[in-house]
């Protein structure tokens, strides 16, 4: 069996169509070829989307590597930002890509009385709420990748990122302590 899509007109096969549970008959509007597109397109004019999608992925994916530090904190996003056009409502579009979605209490959730727009300071990649980086940690990071262990192994450890296990191992942060 074939249908239509309805944005590029051509007849497809129906594994052609992503799933969805809007339409009557389970599939989408558009071939996926299409709807991929669409949604490269949409991102591309709302990036604020992107930031949604990753705090609901951090609150809300246990497979997410920052999961543990939102979701398995209780950290959730609000309700009303289900829909894109709500969150952009509360929070506006953001100025450049350089803005990052910051919570003002990092114990509450992601609300619109708790978050705003903020650039992304260096910082925030080496320190966290609960951690920060010390001369010690600096240098057991040092000596357990000398030792084969993975960064991402000791970011879990630590509680940072592996961006800042990565600098540390290049000599970009504490490179005085060395």
């Amino acid at each position: 069996m074939k249908k239509l899509c309805g944005k590029c007109g051509r007849r497809r096969s129906l594994k052609m169509f992503p799933k969805n549970r809007v339409q009557d008959d389970g599939l989408g509007y558009y071939c996926q070829e299409c709807s991929y597109a669409a949604i490269k397109e949409y991102r591309k004019r709302f990036p604020e989307s992107t930031v949604l999608q990753a705090i609901r992925n951090k609150c809300g994916n246990p497979n997410n590597p920052s999961y543990i530090h939102y979701g398995a904190k209780g950290i959730k996003v609000c309700k009303r930002w289900r829909h894109f056009k709500v969150f952009l409502e509360d929070m506006g579009k953001r100025s450049s890509k350089k803005y990052t979605l910051a919570r003002i209490d990092p114990t509450k959730d992601f609300e619109p009385e708790n978050c705003r727009w903020e650039v992304r300071k260096w910082g925030e990649m080496f320190e966290s709420p609960q951690t920060k980086l010390t001369k010690e940690k600096v240098e057991h990071i040092r000596a357990s990748l000398a030792n084969g262990i993975s960064g991402s192994v000791l970011a879990k450890e630590l509680g940072v990122t592996r961006a800042c296990i990565s600098l540390v191992k290049l000599g970009k942060t504490w490179g005085g302590s060395r």
